[in-house]
Parts: C-alpha cells; structure tokens; sequence
C-alpha cells in the first residue's frame, strides 16, 4: 500500500513522490508494485483443516485505479492539480463568464440609448432648421421692405439724422 506524500517545489509538474507505508502482511499474502498499484496475490498454501474465508487484503484492488488509461497519461492535468485548486478555477471561469453576459446585455442597453438619443438629436436638428428658414423669411429684406411701405415709409438712399432715445 502506497500513501502520498506531500509535494513540494513551485509550479513545475514533477511525478508525485510516494512513500511506503507500513503494512501488515496476512498470513500467506504478498504485496507486488506494479505501476503504483498494489497487487495482492496467494501464496500457494496447504489447506489446513480450520476454515480460512477470504478477507479484504485477499482481494485485488487493482480495479480501483480506473481512472488512469493503460499508458496511465489520460487524465495527468487533473492527476496533478488539487481540488482546491480545481474549484477556484471553476468558479473563475463561471465568474468570467457572468461578466461576459453582463457586459454584453449592457454594451446591448448602451446601444439602445444611443440610437434613441441620436434620433431624438436628428429630430431636434430638423426642427432648428425650420425655425431658422422660418425666421429667416420674416427677417428677410424683402419682407422688411414690404411691411415698410404698408406703413407708409419711403425709401431713400440718405440717411437721417440720429435718433437717441432717453429714459
């Protein structure tokens, strides 16, 4: 049986270190290594006349390893991150991914407004100019003209003397 130590160093992958830990062998069992597994195997023992049932360092627990594919590099990332490690990865991405969405409803909203305001400063635009064309032919000579003579003034080239007003 085999327990992990603890890893040591910076962020360089490196195979993990194992120690041995102590076993008690049962009577007539051997422990093989193979590959990081434990194997168990019989010896090949006389039956005696006591019953001897199997107990759970009889069994192989070689199926407990299923996880790792038969060149055992399947799932090494995984193998060599912990899982603390792996939440805070997870809950970054779902984090970046929450911001994503929110930023994207609102660039959508922002783009909204703007064309609302665009529209509405187009309109104010239209309107300015009419008023000014509307001004402007009130204003214009030719109508000043005209109400100038309705009103009985002549048109002459001198001017008047200057006109000042008191209060």
């Amino acid at each position: 049986m085999f327990i992990r130590a603890k890893k040591t160093g910076g962020k360089s992958h490196r195979k993990p270190h194992f120690k041995r830990a102590p076993v008690r062998a049962a009577r007539g069992v051997h422990s093989t290594v193979s590959r990081g597994t434990v194997h168990l195997r019989k010896k090949q023992v006389q039956p005696t006349k006591t019953n001897h049932y199997p107990g759970w360092h009889d069994l192989d627990i070689s199926f407990k390893n299923e996880r790792a594919s038969s060149d055992g590099q399947l799932y090494a990332p995984l193998d060599s991150a912990s899982t603390v490690r792996f939440i805070a990865i997870i809950l970054a991405i779902a984090a970046a991914m929450t911001l994503y969405v929110g930023h994207i409803h609102a660039s959508q909203e922002l783009l909204t407004s703007v064309q609302h305001l665009r529209h509405e400063n187009m309109n104010l635009h239209l309107k300015n100019n009419r008023l000014k064309g509307t001004f402007d032919g009130i204003t214009s000579p030719a109508r000043v003209y005209a109400r100038a003579k309705t009103l009985g003034l002549v048109e002459d080239a001198v001017y008047g003397p200057t006109i000042y007003i008191e209060h």
